[in-house]
């Protein structure tokens, strides 16, 4: 079952004190995040992400970024958005071909990789973030 908090400064969002300290951090460059849970799988849901003008058939989509309670050391990989997007002219997204559900919720999937190996300390949940932001500004 998927819960939701919202991340605030004065509550913890995990015990995870790492992912709370990166979840404030998004939370100062972000609209609203949310917070979702399945076991050990965790969706920080960035809400009402404005989409570049005229670029996709949507002005806004939630972006859900996954990770688990082993955050840092785990990876972070892709990124989903609302099932429905899709390019202006309606095709769909280079790498977004596929729809998963996650957290209760269909999302479309980017499948979108670094080129490096993630190396905790070095990359985190914002720097992850602005590495999705940068793929959604090429509407490709």
């Amino acid at each position: 079952m998927a819960s939701t908090s919202e991340p605030s400064p004065a509550t913890p969002i995990s015990a995870n004190d790492a992912l709370d300290r990166d979840l404030e951090r998004l939370a100062a460059l972000c609209p609203a995040v949310e917070v979702l849970t399945d076991g050990s799988q965790i969706g920080v849901v960035v809400v009402g992400w404005e989409l570049p003008d005229g670029q996709y058939n949507l002005e806004r989509t939630p972006l859900l970024l996954r990770t688990d309670t082993a955050y840092p050391a785990s990876a972070m990989d892709m990124f989903w958005v609302d099932q429905g997007l899709t390019l202006a002219d309606g095709r769909i997204p280079t790498g977004g071909e596929s729809i998963e559900m996650h957290f209760g919720r269909p999302w479309r999937r980017y499948s979108w990789h670094r080129n490096t190996a993630w190396v905790p300390g070095r990359d985190d949940l914002v720097g992850h973030f602005e590495f999705c932001i940068a793929r959604l500004q090429r509407a490709e």
